[in-house]
């Protein structure tokens, strides 16, 4: 499981939820707690696509959900189940699966895109909010940058009149990832077992990496 576009998927499903505050006012006071009153409350599903701009360009595209610090992601041939405490990570075309634990109190939050999202008052502050553009239309830009330590450098909200359009984060090494999201919807929140994976349902064979 190639390691380095492994960490881009996990990234890209944390940017994209953390994105999805754009059903609130776009002031710089608020955009942050809209976006966490709405996540608390629900389970959000959505669907993206990103691009890397790096030296070698990395696109994908995929699906997730998010509840609180559970999560789950399908996408570039990647499968991820969390549920707050443990994340499997399945890979069914290299038929490779590693589980992992997730500690919420270490504050990982390169690891955790949940962890992230649940947390994005603690973790991020907003800067400003300004108009600018995005996939050649006309948006709302808001910036924002980190509280606390991890690979992120910056992160920028894309909204076209209230609706969130994209995003694009930059990290220490400067590389940036752009995003643009679909399909987003806010629904009930469902059993936590919903996060979890069973490793007995892989074949046998199925090379399986436990690292809790």
């Amino acid at each position: 499981m190639e390691m380095k576009s492994f960490f881009y998927k996990r990234l890209a499903a944390f940017l994209v939820v953390l994105s999805i505050a754009g059903s609130g006012t776009l002031s710089a006071s608020d955009i942050v707690t809209s976006f966490a009153d709405k996540v608390s409350g629900a389970n959000v599903s959505f669907s993206y696509k990103y691009n890397v701009k790096s030296k070698v360009r990395i696109e994908g595209s995929g699906s997730a959900m998010v509840q609180g610090n559970a999560f789950t992601m399908d996408g570039d041939g990647l499968q991820i189940w969390c549920d707050g405490k443990t994340r499997w990570t399945v890979d069914r075309a290299a038929d490779e699966a590693v589980i992992e634990s997730v500690d919420a109190s270490s504050e990982q939050y390169d690891t955790n895109p949940a962890l992230l999202v649940s947390s994005v008052k603690k973790a991020f502050e907003t800067l400003s909010v300004s108009d600018g553009a995005f996939q050649g239309k006309s948006v709302k830009v808001a910036l924002m940058r980190p509280k606390v330590e991890s690979s992120v450098k910056s992160l920028k909200l894309f909204f076209s009149g209230q609706n969130l359009v994209g995003a694009a984060v930059a990290v220490k090494d400067g590389t940036v990832t752009e995003f643009v999201i679909s399909d987003l919807k806010y629904g009930a929140k469902l059993p936590l077992g919903h996060f979890s994976f069973d490793v007995k349902s892989l074949g046998k064979s199925f090379l399986i990496t436990d690292l809790r």
